[in-house]
């Protein structure tokens, strides 16, 4: 049997903001005809499927779409309640920490079954999923790309020092530091 060209897989993170980015990159790949496997916990699996607007199947679609989405188990976890004085999202920690640890073997297996049935298996990965990296480097034809899956004003807030474009916008930067040292300071 001769083996299919290539496969990918986009592994997104398990946090708001982080699905749409490599949703809309998986679908932009397809468009192309290319493979792809978009790779999460199934509640983030059923957020994806939900906001294929537009994007098919269907007679109304604009293109029929194909994007195999694959469920990565991982084990049951308890969530505190979220703490409204906090910006932080301390509360998801525990999903964060158990997707990170428990993501790893299936995602391993499902590289392999690609792996072996594709001549290059490219895996997109959340940068924060960078477990992801560490799995595709294991297979000898397998390769990965970090994408950095956050807002454009988070970019431009870390370019432009003096903020002048987020401050007419009335947007403000708050950058990771400052919202963790917030966070702890709640405590």
């Amino acid at each position: 049997m001769e083996s299919a060209a290539v496969a990918i897989v986009t592994v997104s993170f398990p946090a708001q903001g982080h699905l749409n980015q490599l949703l809309h990159l998986s679908l932009l790949l397809v468009a192309q005809g290319l493979p792809v496997h978009f790779a999460a916990l199934e509640p983030h699996l059923r957020e994806a499927r939900a906001r294929l607007h537009g994007w098919g199947p269907g007679p109304d679609a604009a293109l029929p779409v194909a994007v195999r989405f694959r469920v990565l188990d991982v084990p049951a976890r308890e969530s505190p309640a979220p703490d409204p004085r906090s910006p932080f999202p301390a509360h998801r920690q525990p999903l964060f920490e158990a997707y990170c640890g428990g993501a790893r073997a299936p995602l391993a297996a499902l590289l392999a079954e690609l792996a072996a049935t594709h001549r290059r298996v490219v895996v997109l990965h959340d940068r924060m999923a960078a477990f992801a990296a560490a799995e595709a480097a294991r297979l000898p034809n397998a390769e990965s790309l970090g994408v950095h899956c956050l807002a454009a004003s988070y970019n431009v807030g870390w370019a432009d020092q003096e903020h002048a474009l987020l401050r007419p916008h009335g947007l403000v930067f708050h950058p990771p530091d400052a919202a963790a040292l917030q966070a702890c300071k709640a405590r």
